[in-house]
């Protein structure tokens, strides 16, 4: 099976973008994925133009066992980016063999259609939709209310309502920088979307249409300007999956 990819984003209302994604093929696999910046777009845009390249330098032996390297990959971004005050998420998949990598880190979102017609949804690490997500967060010290998260050591700090990204300097301590990695199969009328909050704003009427739009053959563009609203301040991005 060949993968086909389809992307697409709105700024939308906000004045500044801070969505970035990447995807790429190579001879024996496929990579992408999304990545959502907060207070700043730098740690996006530098997870964008980095993760696939760090990922395609680690040793034959490690890309061996798809799970270990990605996790290794993210713990090299983690390195890269712990002094930076930018935060992001990431939704990022490896295609190969039949079978997607899922690895999330944040609300950034991946639904799959799999090799049984049934749909994947990734976990959302967010302090509103997720009770055990917001526990560990607190259990390391954080703070949480109103749908966010802060540190109690820091006066008139950040709040961000994720439980774990890349970045994040101040928040470092009460966050968690470990992806949460799945594996599904795939077949030959499977379809692969990730994408940023900003598409759903954890809505789960509008993951029901994605979905609907999705198994109906819309593009990627289609799904994004359908969902998107003039009172919408968060950018809105997709990639969208296919296989010939």
């Amino acid at each position: 099976m060949l993968p086909t990819f389809d992307s697409f984003q709105l700024q939308n209302a906000r004045p500044y973008q801070e969505d970035y994604y990447f995807s790429e093929s190579h001879k024996k696999y496929s990579l992408m994925g999304v990545f959502d910046g907060h207070m700043g777009g730098y740690t996006a845009q530098y997870l964008s133009e980095h993760f696939g390249k760090v990922y395609s330098c680690l040793s034959h032996e490690i890309r061996e066992n798809t799970i270990y390297a990605l996790f290794k990959t993210f713990e090299i971004m983690d390195r890269h980016t712990k002094n930076i005050p930018e935060g992001s998420t990431a939704a990022v998949v490896y295609i190969a063999d039949k079978l997607a990598t899922v690895a999330i880190l944040g609300d950034s979102r991946v639904f799959i259609r799999d090799a049984d017609g049934n749909i994947f949804r990734s976990e959302e690490h967010s302090v509103k939709t997720n009770s055990k997500e917001r526990k560990d967060a607190e259990r390391r010290g954080g703070m949480t209310g109103n749908g966010y998260l802060w540190a109690s050591y820091q006066f008139q700090g950040l709040q961000i309502a994720m439980t774990r990204s890349l970045g994040d300097a101040s928040l470092r301590k009460v966050l968690n920088q470990i992806p949460e990695i799945v594996q599904v199969s795939l077949g030959k009328d499977s379809w692969i979307l990730a994408c940023t909050d900003g598409l759903l704003n954890q809505e789960s009427k509008l993951e029901e249409k994605v979905i609907r739009m999705a198994n109906d053959g819309n593009s990627a563009q289609q799904i994004v300007e359908e969902l998107s609203h003039d009172d919408n301040f968060d950018n809105s991005t997709a990639i969208l999956v296919r296989f010939a």
